[in-house]
């Protein structure tokens, strides 16, 4: 989750499967509330921020954690639907801009992220053309050159 191209927080989907049924997702979700929340200069992979910087006012936590389960109710229903890829297509942050991938094999790639394919795989072209598509627990995407 970005503003302003700094990251303000992240989810972790963890899949649990049954041979080809999910039987479960378990989502951790970070959000850089307060400046105490942000992680020391040499921890940072990606520059950071947080909410009340934006805000210019304290945010109470418990709302914020009630809006934001809210929302993860409203769209759970939609997981998978046409309606929810286009949904997350529109919010890429680098969408039609140059990204740098790190492949879970140690391979990095640069190229320009496309968007989000109908089921749901991350679709890049690369500098020589070819066009990936990949399972987001395959790769790290970065803002590219």
């Amino acid at each position: 989750m970005l503003i302003s191209g700094r990251k303000v927080g992240g989810v972790l989907p963890e899949a649990y499967w049954l041979g080809s049924n999910i039987k479960g997702i378990v989502l951790g979700i970070g959000l850089n509330i307060s400046e105490r929340s942000l992680p020391t200069e040499d921890l940072l992979s990606y520059p950071a921020t947080y909410l009340e910087f934006h805000t210019q006012q304290e945010v109470n936590q418990a709302e914020m954690c009630k809006a934001i389960l809210k929302g993860v109710i409203k769209w759970s229903n939609r997981l998978g639907t046409a309606d929810f890829i286009k949904a997350w297509d529109s919010r890429l942050a680098y969408k039609g801009k140059p990204v740098q991938i790190n492949l879970s094999n140690q391979e990095t790639r640069e190229g320009t992220l496309v968007g989000i394919a109908n089921d749901g795989e991350i679709l890049i072209t690369f500098t020589d053309g070819s066009v990936g598509k990949y399972n987001s627990n395959e790769l790290s995407l970065f803002p590219g050159a």
